[in-house]
């Protein structure tokens, strides 16, 4: 997705946030009204205009109820975006406006330091109307217009895809290959075997046996994702019903084994819920997590104390 559709902004290779398809922006006192100013000369892969018009309908076609997509909530940012996703606002109530056709007006519900970033995500990328409007415009590479440095030549499910060098990518003179082949390997150990074959030269989807062999080589490469992985429990059935017990499993969770023996990745404990990686607004430069730290450590005994009768029947009386 992100070789073949480019949004306003992506991430450079120093992981910086830097214009794509936009030039710039200006902001609003309140922080909250972008406007983006659109790269002269935008096209389509099928060399027709690309506008800001484009952004205004990719954007409230994926809120669209109707569209029922996935990633509708990255878009909640912006105001009203998720009320009319959840049916209670119109689509006129969504603001973003296209000023003119290189001039994009974005309001959000509240002021939001990376939303740079999040224009850089997938969700936030221009499709195309009247092709996205035939059915079945993603199966056929003819009919899989795109924004970005590559196209696709070749569409074989399960099998592979073929993209090309896209001639009117509005960068493309600094796209430096013109064509990769992506094959579908679905066991990870076939596809460290093609990778030590030399039938493919990036493998992403790793086996704990590929981690181990490659981790401390300078084949592997890895670079920092926003996200946290947990575990949800139902809270309606019995001992989960109760506090105390959700309360002493966070507690006694060993994540630095579950790393290293279980997941075998290069991950970091969570003792918060929001990820490192998270701006701090109102310091530049500064994380969230930087700022307010653990906000637990893993306690076992602390987690027993929690979970015996006698505590448990004390805490009762006391609520």
């Amino acid at each position: 997705m992100l070789n073949m559709f480019s949004g306003l902004y992506k991430i450079d290779p120093d992981n910086s946030v830097v214009p794509a398809l936009a030039e710039g922006y200006t902001l609003d006192d309140t922080g909250t009204v972008y406007t983006f100013k659109l790269r002269e000369g935008l096209k389509w892969s099928d060399g027709s205009p690309l506008t800001a018009e484009d952004f205004v309908y990719s954007w409230k076609k994926i809120l669209n109820p109707d569209t029922e997509s996935q990633a509708a909530y990255y878009l909640y940012y912006i105001k009203n975006a998720q009320g009319y996703n959840m049916g209670e606002k119109t689509v006129d109530d969504v603001a973003i406006k296209a000023l003119d056709d290189r001039t994009l007006e974005v309001t959000l519900e509240n002021p939001t330091a990376y939303f740079t970033a999040l224009t850089a995500t997938t969700a936030y990328s221009p499709v195309k109307k009247d092709v996205v409007e035939k059915e079945g415009w993603t199966l056929q590479a003819e009919t899989l217009v795109s924004s970005g440095p590559f196209m696709a030549k070749e569409i074989r499910p399960k099998e592979k895809l073929v993209l090309v060098k896209n001639p009117n990518y509005v960068d493309a003179d600094k796209v430096k290959l013109d064509e990769i082949e992506m094959v579908y390997i679905e066991s990870p150990e076939a596809e460290l075997a093609a990778y030590e074959n030399g039938d493919i030269d990036i493998s992403d989807n790793i086996s704990n046996e590929a981690m181990k062999k490659y981790v401390d080589s300078d084949e592997f490469y890895s670079m920092d994702k926003i996200g946290t992985n947990y575990y949800t429990v139902n809270c309606t059935i019995k001992p989960f019903d109760d506090p105390r017990v959700r309360k002493a499993l966070g507690y006694s969770i060993d994540r630095e084994a579950i790393i290293n023996n279980i997941v075998q990745g290069t991950y970091k404990p969570a003792y918060g819920f929001i990820p490192y990686g998270i701006p701090y607004a109102p310091e530049e430069g500064k994380e969230f997590r930087d700022v307010v730290g653990n906000l637990f450590t893993e306690d076992v005994a602390e987690a027993k104390k929690l979970l015996m009768p006698a505590s448990r029947t004390a805490m009762d009386s006391q609520q």
